[in-house]
């Protein structure tokens, strides 16, 4: 499942569930950014374990730090 939709949604309204990356004064949504913001996982981007690695970090954050208010459940 594509988790960027999903991250795009607990941006917009709730942005307390994470540390969101400003990039020359824009937030990055990128992959690395959000990696590096919230220290999800140590690990070079784009190798592809990584990646994968830094996705289920970030889907497991987002839903331990948001499961009482109901909106990842509502996503799916």
């Amino acid at each position: 499942m594509d988790l960027y939709p999903i991250a795009i949604m607990y941006y917009l309204y709730k942005p307390e569930v994470l540390t969101w990356p400003k990039i020359s004064d824009k937030t990055s949504l990128k992959l690395e950014n959000l990696n590096t913001a919230n220290k999800l996982i140590s690990g070079e981007a784009h190798d592809a374990l990584v990646d994968v690695e830094i996705t289920l970090e970030l889907s497991a954050s987002l839903y331990k730090t948001s499961r009482n208010v109901g909106l990842f459940e509502h996503l799916f």
